[in-house]
């Protein structure tokens, strides 16, 4: 960093100072003081303009320096308020002190004082003023915005919880941030807040409603949706979240935002927050615009056999009626693009949450294709004057489905629109009073914007219940119930599991149904992967054989430390828990010694969790994907999403698992000599048991540092049970603080454990 006469300049290297980048600042007549928080946050406190009024001036910069905001901290016409002696610190993540001296007339001082500044909030500044949209925002760029919630009714509201919300139009439809890995927009970890933090009613923010009393809001980085808040009437709250829109967000695009009670609209907008994103490369824009249903009474290219108008849903339907669905998909965007346009249903519109439109012997599918003697399987679609057409655009063919769900490649420009018509019909597991919505992916991936989505009730019968395993993560086995963290996203496999090791399933089922279900009671079962989970044969599924007991399959329950047998579940939230499917919870339970839990039952618009501790047994298959799922003691659920089996991939060859222990205090202040490791325990053919030492003259280290012989990363392998090993003293001696980490390896067959009964540490003083 430096200056000239007229000027503030940064100069930022990237290769430890081989080559430079520089941007202005301001207006500056002398030094200037910089405190870099992050590779992107940087903060400076310099003299400025260079013609009076002089004064002191901060300047803050979010994305590493290439744009810059500034604040006066002191200044006076006519009046030297410079200083050649200037410091800016921060402490914590929050505060930022500035000290410097003034040439003259200092404020309630002398000459060359020495005065001092405090800024809150870490300097922070709004990027716009109140209700002015973002423009030019940069992808994987945080973002904070800030709500004001006005309670303007006479009642006290129920307790609503915040979630953030993200659009590309007013009208919807509406995503939660960061709810699948395809998400626009995502939480952002920011060094300023703290994700479920109290927000404060801050100077010069949003402006507070005439006449309310402001009450306590929450601050999120980490998730979607604060807890429950209520508001008494006339009074109002602050919400704040950290957000950045992600690499798969639209270049140019400007997205809408609101909040929600978990997900259902709260009284009034009377505004949404907006921001546009930068234009960038060219970008296509695939965008779900019009559908319209027709019976199949006439060819594809007849204006005729229409049931309902444009974007308008159909109702009544009967089940095993033939019933055409056809969409304009538009391409709003700045390129092209090659799409094979896959049909998916589900009883909600939240993206993740959909089922490919099965075949016709599908025994699980709601929906099916269905054969039609009016249309062809993959001939070109004309452009139906039935169906609107885009704005502005030039047709394109697209193709006609009635012997799958999953077109050929479909090329659509930026000036272009296609049409897609599906022949489909509701099969007998579907349910009866049921809504369900469609849309179409790239080949199960969502395509860039749903304008809508078309939708199909069925004829009623009694109110029926869906219950659907909707959601499933993977968990360390490292906490308890509410506290142990998830070793893998939302429906996302894991791979190289070693046999015999305790690994921990978390599952979300959701009554998506218009009925109470009734008494279930969940049984975990697996299977082999072949071809798709979905896909998976009944016959093929397998119970878990139970704690303790002796049998041939492939997984078993396993007890852990940390669980307790059909203990109920609770709603987690640790690293974003799973997704709430429904706006209300209801406790599940954890099950480790049997597979099959108590009955339990679900309203509409509830979900619970169910958490299991299992291992895969040495009977087990290297290299096996398998597959899971819950049933009704061996009935299976009316709905499988196709994404909600979790999977799991058994490792080849030996696995290890590791043991780091607690902190040994020698009790010397001077430390001690470490002569020797012994263990005693069993140790079959073929496995291994290796060691590594760690030592610190503190016993809370930024980090402990495990070595083996000749201080290297390398282990330790005493020869077996009860036999010392001496270890490099030049590694560990005179230190007062020890710990080590026992590492186990199975055989290469996965067919046996070393056991470890205790562990021994000679060391002398």
């Amino acid at each position: 960093m430096y200056d000239d006469v007229l000027a503030v300049l940064v100069a930022k290297s990237v290769n430890g100072g081989s080559t430079w980048t520089t941007s202005t600042v301001s207006d500056s007549r002398s030094n200037a003081s910089v405190y870099a928080l992050s590779t992107s946050t940087v903060y400076l406190v310099f003299n400025g303009p260079f013609s009076s009024p002089w004064g002191i001036i901060f300047a803050s910069s979010s994305d590493g320096g290439q744009t810059w905001s500034t604040s006066t901290i002191l200044s006076g016409s006519g009046l030297d308020y410079s200083s050649r002696d200037k410091k800016i610190q921060m402490v914590g993540s929050n505060i930022v002190y500035a000290a410097f001296t003034c040439e003259s007339a200092c404020p309630s001082g002398t000459a060359r004082d020495l005065m001092f500044a405090k800024l809150g909030g870490g300097g922070a500044t709004f990027a716009a003023a109140e209700d002015t949209p973002i423009t030019g925002l940069a992808k994987q760029t945080l973002k904070r915005l800030r709500f004001l919630i006005d309670n303007a009714g006479d009642a006290t509201s129920t307790n609503i919880t915040y979630r953030i919300e993200y659009a590309t139009s007013t009208s919807g439809p509406w995503t939660p941030v960061g709810s699948t890995t395809n998400s626009h927009w995502q939480m952002s970890n920011s060094a300023y807040l703290s994700d479920g933090s109290s927000t404060t009613n801050m100077s010069g923010g949003l402006t507070d409603p005439l006449g309310a009393t402001f009450f306590a809001g929450y601050v999120k980085d980490a998730s979607s949706q604060t807890a429950a808040i209520t508001l008494s009437s006339s009074s109002f709250t602050e919400l704040e979240y950290a957000i950045a829109a992600t690499s798969t967000a639209i270049d140019g695009q400007t997205y809408y935002f609101r909040v929600t009670n978990a997900g259902t609209e709260i009284n009034t907008y009377s505004i949404y927050a907006s921001a546009t994103l930068a234009g960038g490369a060219a970008a296509p824009n695939l965008t779900q615009i019009y559908y319209r249903w027709r019976d199949d009474s006439a060819l594809e290219s007849a204006d005729s056999g229409w049931l309902t108008a444009t974007n308008a849903p159909i109702t009544d339907v009967a089940k095993q009626t033939t019933r055409r669905l056809r969409f304009s998909i538009s391409n709003e965007g700045g390129g092209a693009t090659t799409t094979q346009y896959r049909l998916e249903y589900a009883t909600s519109q939240i993206i993740g949450a959909y089922t490919q439109v099965g075949s016709p012997v599908s025994t699980s599918a709601h929906w099916i294709w269905a054969s039609s003697a009016n249309i062809t399987d993959g001939v070109s679609t004309t452009d139906n004057v039935g169906l609107t057409n885009p704005s502005g655009k030039t047709f394109t063919a697209g193709q006609i489905k009635d012997m799958g769900s999953q077109t050929g490649n479909i090329t659509v420009s930026e000036t272009q629109f296609t049409e897609l018509e599906y022949s489909i019909t509701a099969t007998t597991t579907a349910i009866n009073g049921q809504t369900y919505y469609f849309r179409v992916t790239n080949a199960g991936t969502a395509i860039n914007t749903y304008s809508i989505y078309a939708s199909a009730t069925l004829a009623g019968g009694a109110a029926a219940p869906n219950l659907t395993q909707i959601h499933y993560r993977w968990r360390n086995r490292d906490g308890y119930e509410s506290e142990a963290e998830f070793k893998a996203a939302t429906n996302t496999p894991i791979l190289d599991v070693g046999k015999n090791t305790t690994q921990r399933i978390r599952i979300e089922v959701s009554n998506e149904g218009a009925g109470p279900s009734a008494s279930t009671s969940f049984r975990l079962e697996y299977a082999g992967k072949s071809g798709t989970c979905q896909s998976t044969p009944t016959s093929s599924w397998t119970a878990l054989l139970p704690f303790g007991a002796v049998g041939s399959e492939h997984w078993q329950m396993i007890r852990s430390v940390f669980l307790t047998e059909d203990e109920p579940t609770t709603n987690v939230t640790v690293q974003g828990g799973l997704p709430d499917e429904e706006p209300g919870f209801k406790e599940g339970y954890v099950k480790e010694s049997s597979s099959t839990g108590p009955l339990l039952t679900l309203d509409p618009d509830q979900f619970t969790e169910l958490e299991y501790a299992i291992k895969a047994n040495s009977t087990a298959t290297s290299g096996q994907t398998y597959c899971f799922r819950l049933t009704d003691n061996g009935t299976a659920l009316p709905s499988y999403i196709s994404s909600a089996y979790p999977e799991a991939t058994i490792a080849t060859g030996r696995v290890s698992g590791t043991l780091i222990s607690a902190i040994f205090d020698t009790r010397n202040p001077k430390g001690a000599t470490l002569n020797s490791i012994i263990w005693h325990g069993d140790k079959p053919l073929g496995t291994l048991v290796e060691f590594q030492i760690a030592a610190s003259n503190t016993s809370t280290p930024l980090s402990w540092d495990y070595k083996g012989p000749n201080c290297t990363t390398a282990v330790y392998s005493p020869l077996g049970s009860g036999f010392p090993l001496a270890v490099d003293r030049t590694c560990h001696n005179n230190y007062r603080y020890y710990r080590y980490k026992v590492i186990l390896w199975t055989n290469e067959e996965q067919t046996a454990s070393p056991r470890v009964d205790d562990i021994v540490l000679n060391w002398s003083r």
